[in-house]
């Protein structure tokens, strides 16, 4: 192969690549939604909502709060694990008090018939 043909494969590939990059954030990112759009139709699902913190309690590790926007709230769970590793990546507490805007990317699940987000992960947490 001559370094003509090299060069014509290498962007080739470099094209494919960024296609193939942008197709798979586009459709594995998860959905951004608002607080008033939860439901129970979305249980087991992994969405990014973003509002407010509220009622922020620390207990056995865990940390618990209610994220709400406008007009609807949900519980927030974060696990030992997960808080561990944020005190980690930020070398400082959460930072997190009422009214703290934040985006969450978890889980939606049901516990005691209310809806709950928890984030599996340190990323899923972002403070803003």
């Amino acid at each position: 192969m001559n370094e003509k043909e090299m060069r014509i494969i290498s962007v080739s590939g470099s094209i494919l690549s960024l296609f193939a990059i942008y197709l798979l954030v586009t459709f594995l990112v998860p959905e951004g939604v608002g607080v008033c759009d939860l439901d129970y139709s979305m249980r087991g699902q992994i969405l990014n909502v973003t509002g407010y913190v509220k009622d922020y309690h620390e207990k056995d590790g865990n940390v618990f709060f209610t994220l709400y926007d406008e007009t609807c709230e949900i519980r927030v769970v974060l696990w030992e694990d997960v808080v561990k590793s944020l005190h980690l990546k930020n070398s400082e507490n959460l930072s997190m008090k009422d009214g703290t805007k934040i985006s969450i990317m978890g889980e939606v699940m049901v516990y005691s018939g209310s809806l709950e987000l928890v984030p599996s992960s340190p990323s899923g947490v972002n403070v803003m």
